[in-house]
């Protein structure tokens, strides 16, 4: 939006305390992309304010910038040293490799420095009418339907336009990482709410859904901001405008929104000018824009993939009609998963085998049958676009208590059981006999035995 005059629907076992160490990889990382959304205003005519914009970015940190109204990017992309999809007064730059276009010019396809790629779609809507100002100024009805009936008018067809072109990539379902940067030049459905209105002293506020932010959440993104801060009432988090202006209808209309695989925002400021104001997170000295820019860093979490506790059990409690079941779990909250279960026999070098039986080799929870005595190490992997993360657990499986008690120290020796198998029967009275009949004497030890 340029300088203003006055005027929302919107996720009875024992546990071994070893494990067996096979070669298989564990995955825990977490990379970092730093976007921003930036109307520049009118300052990248000058030398000096290009350089502004420069020393802004670097400042920031930002990786990625969605750019409105600047008409001099191939200058700020070469001061910078970045990539640029040029878009009109629209340019999105990347300090990373841009390697496509959207059909209709708003997105640029960006390559990640760990092997990932991110979709950045970057927006600037009609400024007019601003129907915040209409309210104020008494020209339009205070009624939602009113508002949102006048807001599809004046934007409507460009919001229709950005979402044909995240479409026509597919990149929502492509896997990549999805971002809308904008001056919406609207407000935000999660900000006009009915408890926001309650709180504000303005009294052309009503509850308003408005529908710019509403289709963008609806078609399966999320505000950064608003994930980050979700207090519409106290945090308020204006970006229109750092200006002074006693009858100005200040708001939040830039905008950071994202979707996609493993992606979560975990800061989301807005940039301004020194001066103290509770909207300015970050103060620049000499701030040259009638914005506030949005910076947001999102971290991109793979897959916490836990195979649960180790086991040790019988055959009997093992194998059919019986069942184990797995205590495996997968958290991937912001992206689809495969999950894939698959057992390895120690016997074997570690080989994958037929004997561990799964029910359903893609549950967590599944229940395994197993079909023989053994040591068996089952690996759960769960795969997205960031790569495949695993955890693996052990399962001893024992032929018969007795044996699993002696292997676990647990057993302890009966007399009468000569032969050590946990059962006294006649093969013991046979043994005893001719222990007995061996001995030439009954020894003060073997009496103390007896008893």
């Amino acid at each position: 939006m340029r300088h203003k005059k006055n005027g929302c629907g919107c996720l009875g076992l024992c546990v071994l305390t070893t494990i067996l160490c096979l070669p298989f990889s564990s995955v825990e990382a977490a990379d970092q992309l730093k976007i921003m959304s930036f109307n520049v205003w009118t300052v990248e005519n000058t030398q000096s304010g290009r350089n502004r914009i420069v020393d802004i970015v670097h400042t920031s940190g930002a990786d990625v910038v969605g750019f409105q109204e600047l008409s001099n990017a191939a200058q700020i992309a070469a001061s910078l040293g970045w990539t640029l999809h040029q878009n009109g007064e629209k340019p999105i730059m990347s300090r990373y490799p841009i390697v496509a276009n959207s059909p209709g010019g708003l997105g640029a396809r960006i390559a990640l420095p760990n092997g990932a790629y991110a979709w950045v779609f970057n927006v600037h809507l009609p400024a007019y009418p601003y129907e915040p100002y209409d309210l104020r100024d008494g020209k339009l009805a205070k009624k939602e339907a009113s508002v949102i009936a006048s807001a599809n008018n004046t934007r409507g067809s460009q919001v229709t336009a950005l979402l044909n072109d995240i479409a026509a990539v597919g990149a929502l379902t492509s896997g990549d990482k999805v971002f809308v940067t904008g001056d919406f030049n609207e407000p935000s459905c999660l900000d006009w709410t009915q408890a926001a209105v309650d709180a504000t002293s303005r009294t052309y506020d009503i509850k308003v859904e408005w529908p710019v932010s509403k289709r963008i959440i609806d078609f399966g993104f999320t505000d950064s901001l608003r994930a980050v801060r979700p207090d519409a009432v106290f945090d308020r988090a204006y970006t229109w405008t750092p200006l002074p202006g006693s009858n100005e209808v200040h708001d939040r209309i830039d905008i950071i929104y994202f979707a996609g695989c493993d992606v979560r925002p975990i800061s989301v400021q807005n940039i301004g000018p020194v001066g103290g104001n509770p909207n300015t997170d970050i103060e620049y000295s000499g701030y040259p824009s009638d914005h506030r820019a949005v910076l947001a860093a999102f971290v991109f979490t793979p897959p916490v993939v836990s195979a649960g506790d180790n086991i040790l059990t019988t055959l009997e409690l093992a194998s059919v009609p019986n069942a184990l079941t797995l205590g495996g779990s997968v958290k991937d909250d912001y992206s689809p998963h495969t999950v894939r279960w698959e057992a390895f026999e120690v016997a074997l070098g570690g080989g994958l085998t037929t004997k561990v039986v799964f029910a359903d080799a893609t549950d967590p929870h599944t229940a395994v049958t197993i079909r023989e005595a053994g040591t068996y190490v089952l690996k759960l992997t769960a795969s997205d676009s960031n790569g495949s993360f695993s955890d693996q657990m052990e399962i001893v499986v024992y032929e018969d208590a007795c044996e699993a008690n002696k292997a676990t120290g647990t057993w302890v020796a009966n007399y009468y059981d000569r032969n050590g198998d946990c059962i006294v029967d006649m093969e013991d009275f046979t043994i005893l006999a001719a222990e007995w009949l061996d001995s030439t004497a009954l020894t003060e030890s073997f009496a103390v035995r007896r008893q």
